[in-house]
């Protein structure tokens, strides 16, 4: 039997005044974060997914029993206590990580590839009440406190830019920074087919020069950033 490669991830949020999530969508639940329905689609996609022998039909399997395993536990506790669920996120990473190139993933035996990744994430909302004390706090304390912090971080920003050293520094971050923005605007088309047609030799070049221009900034922030060291 073959053995089945999944490293998995089970998060399970319950609505608290304590916590807080960026919201990107208009959402009913807000401040709690909206079901990613793009994710979600994408992580049950079995023929994508299982194209170039990304992934097994076992691995998918596996994946599909943890999902309804979990679910059933968990509408069972919701139910029984009047409190709402629905899955938040559902993720997976078919690939191997930056640390393993394409030419390696690719030659190398199925068996012996680690393991991927997967994850999948559920809100529990457990009474309104919660749910606008949540709102209050996220809208009024923490916007509040939020707006000082910045507020302090900028003065404190703009005394030390005065000196002569510190706005060299600047300019050099974003000279780099430049033009490492140009440089992914010009070549990501290009990045793109590579990544496609797994053309090692041009996915090399242009990460490497992405490389490149991002430790020439890493360089002059660290020294913005710790001037004494």
């Amino acid at each position: 039997m073959k053995t089945i490669r999944l490293f998995w991830v089970n998060a399970l949020i319950i609505l608290s005044p304590l916590m807080a999530a960026a919201q990107v969508v208009d959402c009913s639940w807000f401040p709690a974060p909206c079901p990613h329905s793009e994710e979600i689609n994408q992580a049950m996609n079995a023929t994508d997914r299982m194209a170039e022998n990304k992934v097994t039909a076992q691995e998918m399997n596996m994946e599909n029993n943890l999902r309804n395993i979990f679910t059933d536990v968990l509408q069972k506790l919701t139910r029984s206590r009047h409190w709402q669920l629905y899955e938040v996120m559902e993720s997976d990473y078919d690939r191997p990580t930056s640390f393993i190139s394409y030419y390696t993933w690719e030659h190398t035996p199925y068996e012996k590839r680690p393991p991927h990744f997967y994850s999948i994430s559920f809100i529990i909302v457990v009474n309104k009440d919660s749910l606008q004390a949540w709102k209050d706090w996220l809208q009024n304390d923490f916007t509040q406190h939020s707006n000082q912090v910045v507020a302090d971080m900028q003065a404190g920003a703009r005394n030390y830019q005065s000196s002569g050293p510190s706005q060299a520094l600047q300019d050099s971050i974003q000279y780099y920074a430049e033009l490492n923005g140009k440089y992914i605007q010009d070549h990501f088309t290009q990045y793109s087919q590579d990544l496609q047609s797994k053309n090692e030799k041009g996915i090399k070049q242009y990460e490497s020069q992405v490389a490149r221009y991002q430790k020439k900034s890493d360089y002059f922030m660290k020294q913005l950033q710790n001037p004494a060291g």
